[in-house]
């Protein structure tokens, strides 16, 4: 089969894995308010499951991207959904808010192995002048498939209960899912042709190396380590618009139909840009297209709090997802663009690690911005200077040649 058809299922792939965590995002707060009555009176305690999500994600980005070093994309997809299975069973069949947050960081560990697999597969296939196109159009499915999902079972709760909702979306989800993975043949090398999964295993690399390669990555290279903070600080704005729009907006009067058009704002300008933006980045340089971004979706928080309306803030979730779109692509190709075409699956993995430990950060972030001042719109304020902040390190780390090359692993 062609490249072009293995290209084409990974966009599938990671269509549904968006659209996996997308009905999540809405499902979990109606069953936290109606089954454990948090939403709207613990908002702090809601922020576990973000933490436990982000958690469990960041290490399987890590460890997905050390996978590949031993097995096909094709075996750590279907190990990804078949982590998936038991997400829905346990929320809908929890009585506890832990088991929550423990099915919530086995979502993190579909998340991670999924959709890391699906952009460092499209890496190996695509020609280095178009990867910001290829990395565009990665998260275009993606976040399209969360929007989408997002609204469908947004409008399903209105007349079905949410945990109904919850157990038959997430099962036919998971279900495509697996039946897409079974289509693809196991990997490919930097040509876009298929490997043999004997020569993948003799890829592997030893704990020493590992342990230098993040090393590298985290830290010694300073164009990667001020890539990965920016990516770590931006997840404060996915973390600001999981838990603290929904709680924002219903406290203002918007019914969860309305608020999740107003989320959605956000995630169809973030998704279906990013269609645009990777390209643009091929042309224009990443760099510029990621610091405008960073500006761009920090002032788009803070325009929230300007005025209200359903208009207002719709259109202030859409500068948002544009801010996003401009460097969320951008940022992981620039990431790849450091390193030699062997290595980029680990360099990513490292990266994206640390780029969803962001979720962490943003917990412990919205931990302080309650300290300073109770209200909702201290997190706005906290997230929106947060970004201000990478933006500068960002701008001063990527002017110099950072002495440890990362190209030489």
């Amino acid at each position: 089969m062609s490249s072009v058809f293995e290209f084409t299922l990974l966009l599938i792939q990671v269509f549904l894995v968006g659209m996996l965590v997308g009905g999540l995002r809405v499902i979990l707060p109606a069953i936290a308010e109606s089954e454990y009555k948090l939403f709207l009176s613990s908002p702090i305690l809601i922020s576990t499951i973000v933490l436990a999500f982000g958690f469990g994600k960041a290490v399987f980005n890590l460890v997905a991207g050390f996978l590949t070093t031993s097995f096909s994309y094709k075996r750590i997809l279907i190990y990804g959904w078949f982590v998936g299975i038991p997400v829905p069973f346990i929320i809908a069949y929890s009585s506890s808010w832990v088991g929550v947050s423990v099915a919530l960081t086995l979502l993190g560990v579909n998340q991670g192995l999924n959709w890391s697999i699906t952009q460092a597969a499209k890496v190996q296939i695509i020609k280095k002048e178009h990867r910001g196109h290829a990395m565009g159009m990665n998260e275009f499915f993606g976040y399209v498939g969360v929007a989408f999902a997002g609204v469908i079972t947004a409008n399903l709760v209105e007349s079905f209960t949410s945990k109904n909702v919850l157990m038959t979306f997430s099962l036919v989800i998971i279900f495509l899912g697996l039946l897409c993975t079974i289509k693809m043949h196991e990997k490919f090398d930097s040509s876009g042709s298929l490997s043999k999964e004997a020569d993948i295993k003799s890829m592997g690399h030893s704990l020493s190396s590992i342990g230098h390669k993040f090393l590298v990555v985290s830290w010694q290279n300073k164009r990667l380590m001020a890539l990965c903070q920016a990516g770590f600080v931006e997840k404060f704005i996915d973390a600001l618009v999981w838990l603290f729009f929904p709680i924002y907006f219903l406290y203002e009067g918007l019914s969860i139909v309305e608020v999740s058009w107003v989320v959605s704002c956000y995630s169809f300008a973030w998704g279906g840009l990013q269609f645009v933006t990777g390209r643009l980045s091929d042309v224009f340089g990443r760099v510029p297209l990621i610091t405008a971004g960073m500006l761009i979706s920090g002032v788009g928080i803070l325009l929230i709090l300007v005025y209200s309306g359903l208009i207002w803030w719709g259109c202030c979730s859409l500068i948002t997802g544009l801010g996003m779109a401009l460097l969320y692509p951008n940022l992981s190709a620039a990431v790849a663009d450091e390193v030699h075409l062997v290595d980029t699956s680990i360099t990513l993995g490292i990266y994206r690690f640390w780029r969803d430990l962001g979720y962490a950060g943003a917990t412990l972030a919205f931990a302080v911005a309650s300290y300073l001042n109770p209200s909702i719109t201290m997190k706005f304020i906290i997230v929106s200077l947060c970004m201000l902040g990478s933006t500068v390190l960002l701008i001063k780390n990527m002017r110099s040649e950072s002495k440890t090359s990362a190209r030489s692993f």
